[in-house]
C-alpha cells in the first residue's frame, strides 16, 4: 500500500514537471520561430534552416523533434503555417499560425500519448 502511495506522489510531482518542461520549451521554440520569421523575405527553407540551427544551441530536456510546414511561400499571402512538435515519451505539441508581416500563432494544443517505439521514432526522423 505505500508503495502505491509513493508511486502516486512520485507521479504527482513528476508529471506536472514534464508539462513545465514542454511548456518552456515550446514558447522558447515559438519564440527562435518568430525571430527567424521576421528576419526573413520569404517563407522557405531559409526560415528551417535559421530555426534548427538556433534550436541546437537551447536545452532540449525533453528531446524533441520538430517540424514547420507552410501552405504559401510568400508573407503576403498570408498562408498559414504549422509546428508539429513530439518527443519519444510521446508528448505532442501542435500549434497553428498565420502568416503576415509578422508570424502569428493562432492556437497550441497537446496530448500525450503511448511512448514511442524505437521503429516508430525512425519513422518520425524521416517526417523531419
Amino acid at each position: 500500500m505505500r508503495i502505491s502511495r509513493l508511486f502516486y506522489l512520485f507521479f504527482l510531482v513528476f508529471y506536472p514537471w514534464q508539462t513545465t518542461m514542454a511548456d518552456q520549451y515550446t514558447d522558447t521554440a515559438l519564440s527562435l520561430l518568430s525571430q527567424c520569421y521576421d528576419a526573413s523575405d520569404e517563407i522557405n527553407s531559409n526560415i528551417t534552416h535559421c530555426f534548427n540551427e538556433k534550436l541546437k544551441k537551447i536545452p532540449n530536456p525533453l528531446n524533441y523533434k520538430i517540424s514547420v510546414h507552410a501552405t504559401k511561400t510568400k508573407k503576403s499571402d498570408h498562408g498559414k503555417i504549422t509546428v508539429f512538435m513530439i518527443n519519444n515519451k510521446g508528448i505532442m505539441l501542435y500549434c497553428i499560425g498565420t502568416a503576415g508581416e509578422k508570424l502569428k500563432i493562432n492556437a497550441c494544443a497537446s496530448d500525450v500519448g503511448k511512448p514511442l517505439t524505437p521503429e516508430q521514432e525512425l519513422s518520425i526522423e524521416g517526417f523531419f
